[in-house]
């Protein structure tokens, strides 16, 4: 039951902020879900495909969500770069699936507690009912534990404050 009210909180956080996708399930353990991108008014571009724009904002926070929810309340996990293939104009719906493997989730606990941060990047897929490819996304996500990541952004303040108190 707490995993159903999970998904309906994002799918409602999903349509609040215009990100025009809808959660159709997620694991038990949170390491898979499926989306779907939904086409309507607010996707096409002019010639009546889905914008890229659209593909990335519907697709942006998913591998944050479900690294947070594996990782837990000591790190801080956030997007750092995107990058989008569009293989075709899709015209339709498309659907994305979402896997974090246990086993990774160990090693990115095991990387971030010797390097205290590191950077991870997956790929996403998205394609329609008949598996047709539409267009790829590699997504580069920074996690720090969220002790060395609060100590970082205190330093770099007090650094932007030096460096106007001598200009």
């Amino acid at each position: 039951m707490k995993k159903h009210w999970y998904r309906m909180k994002l799918n409602w956080w999903l349509l609040l902020h215009r990100k025009n996708a809808w959660i159709s399930s997620i694991s038990d353990n949170y390491c898979e879900l499926s989306l779907k991108v939904l086409m309507n008014r607010f996707t096409p571009q002019y010639y009546g495909s889905m914008a890229p724009v659209a593909m990335l904002e519907a697709t942006d926070v998913i591998y944050e969500w479900l690294l947070l929810k594996n990782l837990g309340k000591d790190y801080v996990v956030c997007s750092k770069e995107t990058h989008i293939k569009n293989i075709r104009p899709a015209k339709q719906s498309l659907y994305a699936h979402f896997v974090i493997n246990p086993f990774f989730v160990f090693d990115i606990i095991e990387k971030v507690e010797h390097w205290q941060e590191h950077e991870f990047s997956f790929w996403i897929t998205l394609k329609d009912k008949q598996d047709k490819i539409y267009a790829q996304i590699e997504k580069t996500i920074y996690v720090a534990r969220k002790d060395f990541y609060k100590i970082r952004q205190a330093h770099a303040q007090y650094e932007s404050i030096i460096s106007e108190m001598i200009s």
